[in-house]
């Protein structure tokens, strides 16, 4: 979860990984561009505009030059993520950028659906096959891994961003289409959880509908957008629909992940960087007001 603060130096102790790979040593059709510049355009934001220090700042790169217990590959990569949530301090702030491949591949088992992976420098070769598959790292790692350590640490705070294809649920959280805020469906969405809430029973949310603008329908479901801003936590098992029920949560953390596009979709970026940390930078640098990660 994101909230505006005036004084970011005054915010608990915060840890930040930041890594870039562009896969040099691979395949030319395996090769991107500009992802060193979205970890060093990212490290100045958090360092210039919210203080962040230096030392609290973990780079994995593949630069020439770059020591290799600093290379993006699976075992560092492994480290860092460890590193970067261990032992989690209530209102701690934790931040995460990739920028790098993002692969689907069939899931395990009898499925008939997709894993997402990340695919670190050393899953990708010149050879016959596209990856290493024992190097990739897979979605339901990364929940284990950075996830579940901040849910239980009361008003802990994740913040990952995702600059890479087919990276819409690489967190595998709960909510994923009901936190979506792009377009047009995720709107509506939103707007019909908000009158369910407002008007629980069925008569009240067909009035509400059939009504929507008399002041009582107006007062109960824009006062209801400022109440409950954590969504309620579901099982393993369900599957987020959009509609799900806000509630207020105070025994845990959050864990926002923000994704360059859903996981049918590939992502865009050129020797600029990536078009989310590109957007997400200059965003957040034209704020007057801080935000606390």
């Amino acid at each position: 979860m994101l909230s505006t603060v005036s004084d970011a130096s005054s915010s608990p102790t915060r840890r930040a990984l930041l890594i870039g790979i562009e896969y040099g040593h691979g395949p030319i059709n395996a090769r991107l561009s500009g992802t060193h510049s979205d970890v060093e355009n990212t490290m100045e934001l958090l360092m210039t505009k919210y203080h962040f220090q230096r030392k609290d700042i973990t780079i994995l790169v593949d630069e020439p030059g770059t020591e290799d217990d600093m290379k993006p590959t699976r075992i560092n990569m492994v480290r860092e993520l460890q590193a970067l949530v261990q032992d989690p301090s209530p209102g701690g702030g934790y931040f995460i950028l990739y920028a790098g491949h993002c692969v689907q591949l069939d899931a395990q088992g009898d499925s008939v659906e997709k894993d997402e992976y990340l695919v670190p420098m050393d899953a990708v070769h010149e050879g016959p096959s596209a990856y290493i598959h024992d190097n990739l790292m897979r979605g339901d790692d990364l929940k284990r891994i950075l996830v579940d350590p901040i849910a239980t640490v009361p008003k802990a705070r994740l913040t990952a961003v995702f600059d890479c294809c087919h990276s819409g649920t690489v967190l595998d959280l709960c909510h994923h289409r009901c936190n979506r805020a792009y377009n047009l469906k995720s709107t509506y969405r939103g707007l019909c959880r908000r009158v369910k809430e407002a008007f629980p029973e069925p008569g009240e949310t067909a009035q509400a509908f059939a009504e929507p603008w008399t002041m009582l329908a107006f007062e109960k479901v824009f006062m209801s957008m400022s109440v409950g801003n954590r969504r309620e936590k579901r099982s393993s098992s369900s599957t987020c629909d959009g509609y799900c029920t806000r509630t207020r949560r105070t025994d845990g953390g959050n864990v926002l992940c923000i994704s360059a596009c859903k996981d049918s979709q590939s992502a865009f970026g050129n020797e600029h960087g990536g078009s989310l940390t590109r957007a997400l930078v200059a965003t957040l640098i034209q704020r007057k007001n801080h935000i606390r990660f």
